[in-house]
């Protein structure tokens, strides 16, 4: 009889498993052979641009003219010493004290992303952020933004972006995120560029899957940790020509390693598509995604990852950013609004 049970456990488990490889093969066989943006582009009658960020950053001249790619917050943050107190560094130093940038260049064409089938291009305003550069030169605001990327320009054309659409019913209105900005990041931005403006509304933007992992990291950056201290500031809009200056040297730099990489990862698709492919299948990729016990998400250092998931820490630090972006615009009574986005 055990002999009898191990084989039906067997002859089970066998089919257990080519049952889930056949899914799984299924599932690779039915998926588009189109990328989703061209997809996005043929049913728009739109043409699309095949090029990466970098061949059209290139393409239109480069640093020569003034034009640069799009880059996140995390590419500011050097890695600091393991055992040091802090995890991520700035990138700059002004006599002796760190410098982090919280935005781009100013007055900068910026190549961003292919979302649509066509590049999004953006004119930078005065201090690196995604507006048009008379919308500074109002004495207060009716409502500005903080987030990340899908504030700060979410690859869509010009007059199209959420702000866009707000700024044609509210005309004081300024966009004041950017990619890769977590909530201490946020608070920042609010205390070195708004106060001044005094503005009626703040919407803060909160995308749960980025989030978490996003202000994890910003509490262990030098300087964007000290912005839960009251009142700390680096008083970045009185050193735009010193930002503009070493950003210029930041983004030039950044540009020869990117390009460097991206030629050894072309030398190195051919040898490993194939076996990646491979290596995911054995895994049951496709199906795990199909039964959600994966997510495919675009982490801070990594192409597939799992979402950090809640703690103390992260709640209890959420809470002292909010509560400290709220009592900077209550002596003026400013309504901040909170839109949160679940992953």
């Amino acid at each position: 009889l055990n002999v009898k049970m191990q084989k039906v456990s067997l002859f089970a488990c066998f089919l257990f498993v080519g049952s889930a490889y056949s899914w799984e093969v299924g599932l690779w066989i039915e998926q588009p052979r189109v990328s989703p943006i061209r997809q996005t582009a043929i049913s728009q009658n739109k043409p699309f641009d095949s090029r990466s960020q970098l061949d059209v950053f290139s393409a239109m001249g480069g640093a020569k003219k003034e034009i640069f790619p799009g880059i996140s917050m995390k590419d500011y943050l050097s890695p600091g010493k393991p055992d040091g107190k802090y995890k991520y560094l700035a990138p700059f130093h002004d006599q002796g004290e760190p410098v982090l940038p919280l935005a781009g260049p100013s007055n900068k064409t910026i190549v961003t992303c292919n979302q649509t089938g066509q590049f999004s291009i953006y004119q930078s305003d005065r201090y690196g952020f995604n507006n048009p550069d008379i919308a500074w030169d109002s004495k207060t605001l009716d409502v500005i933004f903080l987030g990340g990327y899908f504030i700060h320009d979410s690859c869509r054309d010009t007059g199209t972006r959420l702000v866009d659409l707000v700024r044609n019913r509210y005309p004081q209105s300024l966009n004041l995120a950017y990619d890769g900005h977590g909530p201490p990041a946020m608070l920042g931005t609010l205390r070195e560029y708004a106060l001044n403006y005094k503005p009626k509304v703040v919407v803060w933007v909160l995308h749960e899957i980025s989030m978490i992992a996003r202000l994890r990291k910003e509490m262990k950056s030098e300087v964007i940790s000290k912005y839960l201290e009251e009142g700390y500031s680096q008083n970045l809009n009185q050193i735009q020509p010193y930002l503009d200056k070493n950003l210029d040297k930041f983004l030039s730099n950044y540009v020869k390693k990117y390009s460097q990489k991206k030629r050894q990862m072309a030398r190195d698709a051919h040898h490993h598509s194939v076996f990646s492919k491979f290596v995911r299948g054995l895994k049951f990729q496709r199906v795990r995604l199909k039964l959600k016990l994966f997510t495919w998400y675009r982490g801070e250092n990594e192409y597939l990852c799992e979402p950090s998931t809640p703690g103390a820490d992260w709640t209890a630090n959420l809470e002292s950013v909010i509560s400290l972006a709220k009592s900077e615009i209550e002596p003026w009574n400013g309504e901040l609004l909170v839109v949160y986005f679940p992953s």
